[in-house]
């Protein structure tokens, strides 16, 4: 059965999308006292689709057994109904076994929080494809805590992956042909666990200091079961998910690909940042952890531009030319980087985080102006010798660059020139 994203957005329960559709259909009160499976089936006669819903063999499987109808707005709940979840393994091959444990403990962790708590921070809702290194990085700097969690509804298909699956026998007197169980598994629904562990592997260190997080839909099931004594206890199917939903109402990247709850990340994750781009997660964490006022001074210069944005709307016909505005703020602040040293008479621009540049270039400035500083640098017989984080503090206070509020940015860029 086909369906509208729009009409169907936020319907996270299978009852309300019946109700929903039914109520459209003119079939409400034909579904009212019927199983969920067959409400569906019906439904889709009524609409002149074929009745496929719960069906053992999906109407047509791609080679995973998911269905691959992707218009279908029953897609997520269909899949319930056939228990076809891999084991996180078996979706990471070649990866460490203590990594994807890792992996799993914090999948289980955030899993716990209950539906429709609210998350601090900026909420970020991404659909399909959507890369996740790029998108954090603009996070990170522009909010102390955020959270990204996967859009459940529509055609942004899920599927179930086993996170974990425990079976205890329980004791009865009468076992002699079958056998009693209580099963227990852990189901986490992402469009693709590769990409979820690729970026937590990527900003873990950033995880790890609260400054991002990821909201993953995880259901936990249970059953008592009796099989026959050589049978392995399973589930007979999947129970039926309760999405996780972040309150996104703003659309910030084209095709509804990326949903904030922030209209001032709608500019933001649009804006091209000089050295941004190219940095790994795990240094932009260290510079932000190593230099936080910097952090904070950039970020108020970023909102400050922001701010002059009137319509953060994506189909704002200035919009475009807003963007190209604050991009032109960000570059000149970098000029006057460049036109401090400059000034400063330094033939060779210098970097920061990297050492020996900076070396040399202070070693010029303290023998030129009879420093005080120079042995700290110019050892016995005159060997150069490299003390970064001495130079880049001494250098920094000398040519006042921390009160340029691009100043950051610098330090993201350690391999640049300016």
């Amino acid at each position: 059965m086909l369906g509208s994203d729009d009409i169907f957005r936020n319907r996270f329960d299978v009852r309300g999308l019946i109700g929903a559709v039914a109520e459209q259909t003119g079939a409400r009160e034909s579904v009212a006292n019927l199983s969920e499976v067959d409400a569906v089936r019906l439904l889709q006669e009524r609409e002149g689709y074929t009745p496929c819903y719960g069906r053992e063999v999906a109407l047509r499987p791609g080679p995973d057994g998911i269905c691959e109808v992707n218009e279908c707005c029953w897609r997520n709940f269909c899949s319930a109904y056939r228990n076809n979840a891999l084991p996180l393994d078996a979706c990471l091959p070649s990866t460490d076994p203590a990594q994807i444990d890792a992996f799993r403990e914090f999948v289980l962790t955030r899993g716990r929080r209950v539906p429709g708590l609210s998350v601090p921070g900026v909420s970020v809702t991404v659909r399909g494809g959507v890369a996740l290194e790029p998108l954090s990085r603009k996070l990170v700097i522009g909010v102390a805590q955020s959270t990204i969690c996967e859009a459940a509804e529509g055609s942004n298909m899920l599927r179930p992956i086993r996170l974990s699956f425990t079976s205890t026998q329980t004791p009865v007197v009468d076992a002699h042909y079958s056998l009693h169980y209580r099963i227990e598994r852990a189901i986490l629904w992402t469009a693709s666990p590769q990409r979820i562990h690729n970026w937590f592997l990527a900003a873990r260190s950033l995880i790890d200091a609260s400054t991002i997080d990821y909201l993953p839909h995880v259901t936990m099931e249970s059953e008592q079961i009796s099989v026959w004594k050589t049978n392995r206890a399973d589930f007979s199917r999947l129970a039926a998910p309760v999405f996780q939903h972040l309150d996104t109402p703003h659309v910030a990247l084209p095709d509804n690909a990326v949903l904030v709850s922030d209209p001032n990340f709608v500019p933001l994750l649009n804006l091209e940042i000089p050295f941004l781009e190219s940095a790994s997660l795990e240094h932009i964490h260290a510079v932000m952890r190593d230099h936080p006022d910097e952090l904070c001074s950039f970020r108020d210069f970023l909102f400050k531009n922001i701010d002059k944005i009137k319509d953060r709307s994506l189909q704002s016909a200035s919009f475009g030319a807003d963007l190209q505005a604050v991009r032109r703020e960000i570059d000149d602040s970098l000029r006057k980087l460049k036109a401090d040293f400059t000034r400063s008479r330094m033939k060779h621009y210098i970097e920061l985080t990297g050492g020996v540049a900076a070396a040399f270039t202070l070693a010029v400035v303290c023998l030129v102006q009879h420093d005080g500083h120079t042995l700290a640098v110019i050892g016995p017989g005159g060997f150069l010798y490299v003390l970064s984080s001495k130079i880049s503090d001494y250098l920094t206070a000398r040519l006042n660059l921390k009160d340029n509020p691009a100043y950051f940015l610098w330090l993201l860029g350690p391999s640049k020139r300016l």
